[in-house]
C-alpha cells in the first residue's frame, strides 16, 4: 500500500509557483507590469504594417485632393517618419491593454475595381488603407472606409484621431477580448515612432526598418 500523498505540501508548492510568476521582475522603464511583458512576447509573432508616404502634386491630376489634404493640415499623415524600430512599436501596443470590454461591429466589405473609381478616390482610398485604417489587402473596402473616403472627397470633417484610436484599441484587444480578431497585425508603426519621439522617449539609433514606399500622385 502506497503512503498517503502530502496534499498540503503540493498545494503550498503550487501557491509558491503562482506567486513567483506574479512577482516576475520587469523593466519599469519599458512596461507597466509583468503582464505587459508577456503581451510583448506575444506580439513578437505579429506582422507589422508600415505606413506609406504620399507625394501628391497639387498642379496635376490629384490637385483637388492635394488642396483638401493641405486644408486639413494632414502633413504628418501623408509624410510619416521614415525610421521604425520594432521593439518600440511592440512596447507601445503591449502597454495599451484595454481597461474595458466593448463589443465589436464589423462592416461587410465591398469589392471594387480600381479602374471603376475616379483618380481622386483612388489616392484617398490608398491613404486610408495605409495610413488611417490599415489593411493587409486593398482589393475591397468596408462600408466605414468608403464613408471616410466620401467625406474626405467632399471636404467634410473627418475624425481621424478617433479612427486611429479605435484601430489601436483593436490591436490591444486582439487575442484578449472575446470576439476580437486573434492575430490582428500591429499598425501605425511610424505614427507610434512619432508619438514616442515627441514624448522624448529614448530610442536607440539602430532602426529595423526605413520607410521607402512612396505613392506618387501626379
Amino acid at each position: 500500500m502506497s503512503p498517503p500523498k502530502n496534499i498540503g505540501a503540493s498545494k503550498k508548492q503550487r501557491m509558491r509557483g503562482r506567486s513567483s510568476c506574479q512577482s516576475r521582475p520587469f523593466n519599469a522603464n519599458h512596461f507597466h507590469g509583468a503582464h505587459q511583458v508577456e503581451r510583448f512576447i506575444e506580439l513578437e509573432k505579429r506582422k507589422i504594417l508600415f505606413e506609406r508616404r504620399f507625394n501628391i502634386n497639387r498642379e496635376w491630376t490629384y490637385r483637388e485632393v492635394a488642396l483638401i489634404l493641405e486644408k486639413k493640415k494632414w502633413y504628418d499623415m501623408i509624410n510619416p517618419p521614415k525610421h521604425i524600430k520594432y521593439d518600440v512599436v511592440r512596447e507601445f501596443d503591449a502597454n495599451a491593454l484595454p481597461d474595458e470590454v466593448c463589443s465589436l461591429t464589423l462592416s461587410a466589405p465591398i469589392n471594387y475595381l480600381k479602374e471603376d473609381i475616379r483618380p481622386g478616390a483612388q489616392i484617398v482610398l490608398l491613404l486610408i488603407f495605409h495610413n488611417i485604417k490599415p489593411r493587409l489587402h486593398c482589393s475591397s473596402s468596408p462600408l466605414d472606409t468608403t464613408h471616410i473616403a466620401n467625406s474626405i472627397l467632399r471636404d467634410k470633417q473627418v475624425d481621424v484621431a478617433r479612427t486611429i484610436a479605435n484601430e489601436l484599441k483593436m490591436v490591444a484587444e486582439s487575442g484578449r477580448i472575446p470576439g476580437a480578431k486573434a492575430n490582428f497585425p500591429l499598425v501605425f508603426s511610424a505614427f507610434i515612432m512619432s508619438i514616442c519621439a515627441r514624448g522624448r522617449v529614448h530610442i536607440p539609433l539602430r532602426f529595423h526598418e526605413i520607410l521607402t514606399g512612396t505613392i506618387d500622385g501626379m
